[in-house]
């Protein structure tokens, strides 16, 4: 018996992708399929270009985490699959085909990969999505912008946590786990992603984004290897600049201890390249990784200092 999906595709502002995103599609929709874009208050042409595509439903939340953006199309989905896809990605022939082949399997709950490159991509994205799969396993995370998820269980586990500006894909794969799961990641359930940060700029600029989800951590005082590997990154910092002094003085082994910022990147650097066989980015995911860990440190400094002048820190504001 053949699938029949729920697509949710969350966006805000996303004109230049979401035309081609619902072309491919279309082109890997079968009749009963669902098309639900849930806008953000886009203020650019996003809704009337989605409304104009035949068979798709849309409806806008303004002012809201994405995570409620996708927990709002999921409670108009008719069918018992949801499809969360991101506006910036286009479905690739055969997407389907792996799906079904994969979710035909009782036991297996969700299914997903991680991005596939454009054509034109520079290093940054070569290098940051280096670890894409080669085979298909059996998965603890699910990247929720080509996420696969049966209804039931995602309604069990009580979808995405709508508090989360970020990392929600990370929570949500968790908390499948922990229900007892099975995720499965497989790259030819591909998507090629549109809006990766190309430049060192726009990396910086996403990934201090991104890192907001440690704060959250932080407060339900949960420790993972990101922020174990940030107060890592942190107790580096803090050691070079107290020798600082040292070797401005003369003492020179001091001079050596600078060094030591760069055990957390290079330590995560080298778990991506040995576990996904991509050593010729070695050197580039170290650089990627120490703008990741100085971001995420940033993020850590300001919470605490917040924290200090303010009192007991407040939940994070949703995405306006």
């Amino acid at each position: 018996m053949q699938l029949r999906l729920s697509f949710v595709i969350p966006v805000r502002d996303g004109e230049r992708f979401i035309g081609r995103c619902l072309e491919q599609l279309r082109r890997e929709s079968v009749k009963g399929d669902q098309i639900i874009i849930v806008d953000n208050g886009s203020t650019d042409r996003t809704a009337e270009i989605a409304r104009n595509t035949p068979g798709t439903k849309v409806v806008v939340a303004p002012h809201v985490t994405i995570a409620a953006l996708r927990n709002l199309g999921a409670t108009l989905a008719t069918n018992d699959v949801l499809a969360f896809i991101d506006a910036d990605c286009l479905i690739c022939a055969g997407w389907r085909a792996s799906v079904e082949r994969i979710l035909a399997d009782p036991a297996v709950a969700a299914a997903g990969s991680y991005y596939d490159l454009p054509e034109n991509s520079t290093w940054v994205e070569r290098a940051w999505w280096s670890f894409r799969p080669l085979y298909e396993h059996r998965a603890s995370f699910l990247i929720s912008g080509n996420f696969v998820v049966r209804k039931d269980m995602f309604a069990k586990v009580g979808g995405f946590d709508e508090s989360l500006v970020t990392d929600e894909d990370t929570d949500i794969s968790r908390r499948l786990v922990s229900a007892g799961a099975v995720l499965v990641e497989a790259p030819s359930v591909r998507v090629v992603h549109l809006g990766n940060a190309r430049t060192l700029r726009q990396f910086f600029g996403k990934e201090r984004w991104h890192a907001t989800s440690i704060v959250a951590a932080m407060r339900s005082h949960r420790v993972d290897r990101p922020m174990l590997f940030t107060f890592v990154f942190i107790a580096s910092c803090v050691l070079a600049l107290a020798a600082l002094p040292l070797g401005l003085a003369g003492y020179r082994p001091a001079l050596a201890v600078p060094v030591l910022i760069l055990v957390a990147p290079g330590l995560t650097a080298a778990y991506k390249v040995v576990n996904h066989g991509n050593y010729k980015y070695f050197f580039h995911l170290m650089a990627l990784y120490l703008i990741v860990y100085y971001v995420r440190a940033l993020v850590v400094a300001e919470a605490l200092v917040g924290r200090s002048r303010a009192g007991p820190a407040r939940p994070v504001r949703p995405a306006e």
